[in-house]
């Protein structure tokens, strides 16, 4: 699946939180961002 690029704008904790999630899942910031908007919208259909 081609994959496209957008822009979001979160505080700075956030975006900390975020990356070290990522890290520690040992997965890019983009994989889990879109697993988790995956699952939020499979959650809240």
């Amino acid at each position: 699946m081609a994959k496209q690029q957008f822009n979001v704008y979160l505080d700075p904790e956030t975006v900390r939180l975020i990356k070290h999630r990522a890290i520690d899942e040992q997965i890019s910031l983009s994989d889990l961002v879109e697993k988790m908007c995956r699952r939020y919208i499979q959650e809240n259909r």
